[in-house]
């Protein structure tokens, strides 16, 4: 009787434990999850687009990796099914999953980086534009001083 009760007691638990963990994941803000700006960004958003253009290729590079490996999860998963494996199909399907928020999470920095990019083009563009359209003003000639008579015969001292 009492080992019934202590395992009751045990499950009992240990699910409150779960539940108790799945409603702090569901109360936690919207801004501590991965997919938001604000752990992805760093504290000063990047302004200069040559490290713009570094971070889009790094990032690109990272989402070609990830998909590289996703897609030989994906083989290996199909090869273990064929066997009849289950235990490692779930394996893989967990690693899958995992690839794939990664891709998700690479692919809204790719769009932040992009649209950074593009917006920081398009103000140089306009300023260019205004510059150019800008119209010069006219310098003000000036007038030539005229000489008199007397300025123009240079008075030499003749040496003695």
């Amino acid at each position: 009787m009492k080992k019934k009760l202590l395992a009751i007691a045990l499950i009992a638990s240990l699910t409150a434990g779960s539940a108790l963990q799945a409603k702090k994941k569901a109360e936690k803000p919207a801004d501590k999850r991965w997919y938001t700006t604000q752990t992805i960004m760093p504290e000063k958003p990047i302004t200069d687009p040559k490290k713009l253009n570094k971070q889009i290729r790094n990032v690109n590079r990272k989402v070609r990796k990830t998909v590289q490996k996703r897609n030989r999860y994906i083989a290996d998963r199909t090869r273990a099914a064929n066997k009849g494996d289950q235990k490692t199909v779930n394996e893989f399907t967990d690693k899958i999953r995992h690839k794939n928020t990664k891709i998700v999470k690479h692919i809204a920095l790719l769009r932040m980086y992009t649209l950074r990019l593009a917006a920081i083009k398009a103000a140089e563009i306009k300023k260019d534009k205004a510059k150019k359209d800008k119209p010069k003003k006219a310098k003000k000639k000036k007038a030539k001083k005229v000489k008199t008579k007397r300025e123009k015969t240079v008075k030499t001292k003749k040496s003695k």
